[in-house]
């Protein structure tokens, strides 16, 4: 899996985008499988999943991209949108319009 294709999109997705790709990415994965193919330790994933203050980098994350591209690239697709549209919310209330 080409990790560079996704890395400029990995870098700018929120904690909640990440953690909603991992979730697409464990359909029909176990945790392990994920932790094999990011290079961290299986409690690491479960980290991700259960606690707020831990999240997968801008690398784990460009290849959780690709895994949930491969397993349903309209659930991909939506994430992608509604963590952008949020982006949007959170600038529009800090009073930043473009």
């Amino acid at each position: 899996m080409k990790v560079g294709k996704w890395y400029p999109l990995a870098e700018r997705l929120s904690r909640w985008a990440r953690i909603q790709l991992l979730k697409v990415a464990l359909d029909g994965r176990k945790q392990v499988d994920i932790s094999r193919v990011c290079g961290v330790a299986p409690q690491a994933v479960f980290n991700w999943l259960a606690k707020n203050a831990y999240h997968p980098n801008d690398k784990n994350a460009s290849v959780l991209l690709g895994l949930a591209w491969e397993v349903d690239r309209k659930r991909m697709k939506d994430i992608l949108r509604a963590g952008a549209e949020r982006y949007s919310s959170d600038l529009r209330q800090a009073g930043i319009v473009f």
